[in-house]
């Protein structure tokens, strides 16, 4: 087959316009999927069992996240974390808002733009991990977007973009990720949400896509058509927890 053949026969939905507006869609509904969750959560005092892991998500080792492509922009040690990743590093807490996130001495955020939103990552679950609770509030939604989003074709679409208002009622906290792939350049981290409003817990999951850029993580979603939008799960098992 040609070049030109192929390129005729491309799928719509690979095409930048189409992964531009899926990006923007997905980022919009972000702040209205908090609030269904919360509204959708069942009353009952008695809690969804948790999803049983099967044999082979049990016997394969997950994705271990080690020294990233490059220099830290911000001359953060990049010491390497070697095995099944299984524990978090030590965290303390910081806030977008009212919702809380991990932050590390060691391995970032190391530092802050002039609109407050904290930058510089060793690793890329911090940094997805921040990210999604600036994506929780939607005062720091905009500014995290403009320090936060890797150089592509869907940047400025996606900044032009205004933020979606999120319920006072609601509470947001990041609470737990999932390391789904990871090679030093870029890395997928699914980053678990504790919700709760109107007497109700809930909980998402946000899957963010990174690469190394310019000595520090960025989110790419200038390489994905944002399938990986918020999902309500019954609970967070199976989640590496932050600890601070």
């Amino acid at each position: 087959m040609s070049l030109d053949d192929e390129t005729t026969q491309q799928s719509p939905f690979r095409r930048p316009g189409w992964i531009a507006a899926a990006v923007v869609v997905g980022l919009l509904i972000v702040a209205a999927v908090v609030v269904w969750i919360v509204s959708s959560v069942s009353s009952s005092d008695d809690p969804e069992p948790a999803p049983q892991p099967s044999e082979s998500s049990t016997s394969a080792p997950a994705p271990s996240e080690g020294a990233a492509g490059g220099s830290s922009i911000c001359g953060l040690d990049l010491v390497e974390m070697s095995g099944t990743l299984d524990t978090a590093p030590a965290t303390t807490w910081d806030y977008a808002g009212t919702t809380p996130f991990p932050v590390s001495d060691e391995f970032g955020p190391a530092d802050t733009t002039d609109a407050g939103i904290k930058t510089c990552f060793a690793r890329a679950a911090l940094a997805a991990s921040v990210g999604v609770g600036y994506l929780m509030n939607p005062d720091t939604i905009q500014p995290w977007r403009e320090s936060a989003l890797a150089k592509g074709p869907i940047r400025d679409q996606v900044l032009s973009t205004p933020p979606t208002d999120v319920s006072s009622e609601v509470r947001a906290e990041v609470t737990a990720f999932r390391l789904l792939s990871y090679d030093g350049d870029s890395a997928r981290v699914d980053v678990g949400v504790t919700v709760t409003g109107n007497g109700n817990t809930g909980y998402l999951s946000i899957v963010m896509p990174l690469i190394w850029e310019d000595g520090d993580w960025k989110v790419n979603y200038s390489e994905t058509d944002l399938t990986e939008r918020p999902a309500q799960l019954p609970n967070l098992a199976g989640y590496i927890h932050w600890e601070g």
